[in-house]
Order: C-alpha cells, then sequence, then structure tokens
C-alpha cells in the first residue's frame, strides 16, 4: 500500500524499544517492538472471545499489550484462537 500511494519517507523515526519476542505460545509469536498500541487485539479478546487473556500494562511511553504482568502468552488464558493476529494491523 505504500508503495501505491507514494510513501517514500517515514513521517516518525522508528526505533528498536530493546523488547524480547514471546515465543511461549505454541501458535502466537508476539513482537511488542511492532506494536503500535491500537488496541484491537486487546478489543477482540474481550469482546468476540470473551477471553481476555491481554490487557494494556505498564503507563505512558512504557505501555504495552500484554498477559498479565511477567507472563508470556503461553502461561495465560490464551485459547490460541488467533482472533489477536487477524485484527494486528502490523
Amino acid at each position: 500500500m505504500a508503495e501505491q500511494m507514494e510513501v517514500r519517507k517515514l513521517a516518525y523515526d522508528w526505533y528498536d524499544r530493546g523488547l524480547p519476542i514471546d515465543r511461549s505460545s505454541k501458535s502466537i509469536v508476539r513482537d511488542m517492538n511492532k506494536c503500535i498500541g491500537c488496541g484491537r487485539c486487546i478489543q477482540v479478546c474481550k469482546e468476540i472471545q470473551t477471553v481476555e487473556a491481554i490487557d494494556f500494562q505498564g503507563r505512558g511511553s512504557h505501555t504495552i499489550v500484554s498477559p498479565a504482568v511477567g507472563k508470556g502468552m503461553g502461561d495465560s488464558v490464551c485459547v490460541n484462537c488467533g482472533q489477536c493476529i487477524v485484527y494486528c494491523p502490523v
């Protein structure tokens, strides 16, 4: 899409936040360095799947989407439905 719209330059500088990639789940790999914090995954997990496996954690620029503090997806109540992946824009 960026190519079709002839976007050649990023409006904002991208930087690696240095967050680890969560590979604890059998079916979901999460790279929080790519997350834009839109909350779509949280909404679909809560309202469509009624699981509430993930939520916002932290405050301000340190906010991330995560299961309970310190847990990976494999250690959460996630049912591995994949809806969060479908709704994620990145």
